[in-house]
């Protein structure tokens, strides 16, 4: 079959085992900007002596709103508020503040930090076939059109969230919706909801950052979809290494790719390591980086069916990888990176 894309795609039918330049794709927990979050809930004191005649029970409540338009991020909206609490009195206070001046307490909260974003994606394909493959139609469609809604926001504690809601052919589904903690000791990020399972370097990556419009047809078939799960990991080593474990299930939704089974449990785990980190920013022809990877999962199958099914890597296209229900109740899958 011969396959001709109007985004001048380079067909490569590849194993699971792929190897990759570049880092770990970031965290959804921003460690630092959560850190900072959570360092700008503070008390300040205003040791400001008060003009003539004014008040010395200045209170209040004020909430801000910042927007401001930062590129391919999408529009970012930051919203804070600060309490101003009446001035308290005292000899020891004032002694703390090492002022003769009765000091203004105010309690800044930054409350939620809220980024917007669309991407939309249009697909047009070809075909000539031959032998026994099926006649496939010539198209230009809406490959798939996402909205993004994700920040940081402090709850009890620090967390990032986000949902996710996208389009794609002949379907509306709400595509990711999670909380991710920051890290902690140990067991780093917590993350629970709708997201991408630790596998694949293509299917944990944006569609945006991916070299072509989809991943490879064995990660198509192979790899999980987006599901519903419970994990944790962290960086190491200096943030050149990270691990991931997480206990995931079935959607129960009709997915773009991956596996095809229902009613399934899966354990998951993934090792990544940067084996070579070297950047010249005098020389950016003398930069090299070196990502390795590891990942490793259990399936288990509720109805004792697994299934797998892929497309030739063109969602245009209809599927024609596909084993139907294999009598299983359980699959173990390795990959490399």
């Amino acid at each position: 079959m011969r396959r001709f894309r109007a985004s001048v795609q380079l067909l490569l039918a590849v194993c699971l085992v792929r190897a990759a330049a570049g880092a770990e794709p970031a965290s959804p927990a921003d460690t630092a900007v959560l850190q900072r979050m959570q360092e700008e809930v503070r008390i300040t004191a205003d040791t400001n002596a008060p003009a003539p005649g004014a008040s010395t029970s200045n209170t209040g409540r004020t909430f801000r709103v910042e927007a401001s338009w930062r590129g391919w991020e999408g529009l970012h909206l930051e919203l804070n508020q600060s309490t101003r609490m009446a001035n308290p009195s005292g000899p020891m206070l004032q002694f703390l503040v090492n002022t003769n001046a009765l000091p203004a307490i105010s309690l800044d909260q930054v409350k939620m930090t809220l980024n917007l974003g669309a991407r939309i994606e249009v697909d047009g394909a070809a075909y000539v076939t031959s032998g026994k493959m099926p006649d496939f139609a010539d198209d230009i469609e809406l490959r798939r059109a996402l909205f993004t809604a994700q920040g940081d926001c402090i709850l009890v504690f620090p967390v990032s969230y986000m949902i996710q809601l996208g389009y794609r052919p002949n379907s509306f589904e709400l595509n990711k919706a999670y909380l991710a903690s920051q890290e902690m000791n140990y067991i780093g990020s917590v993350q629970v909801g709708v997201f991408s399972p630790p596998m694949g370097l293509d299917l944990i990556t944006s569609s945006r950052d991916i070299t072509f419009m989809e991943p490879p047809a064995p990660l198509q078939a192979i790899g999980p979809p987006n599901e519903t799960g419970f994990q944790i990991g962290r960086a190491v080593f200096n943030q050149r290494a990270t691990w991931r474990l997480g206990i995931f299930g079935d959607a129960d939704t009709d997915t773009e790719y991956g596996n095809a089974s229902k009613n399934y449990g899966t354990v998951m785990g993934r090792l990544t390591w940067l084996a070579l980190d070297h950047l010249d920013p005098d020389n950016p022809s003398q930069n090299r980086l070196l990502h390795v990877g590891f990942s490793a999962s259990y399936q288990y199958s509720v109805t004792g069916d697994i299934r797998y099914q892929s497309r030739p890597e063109s969602f245009i296209a209809p599927i024609i990888i596909d084993t139907g229900d294999i009598d299983a109740t359980g699959a173990a899958t390795v990959g490399g990176e």
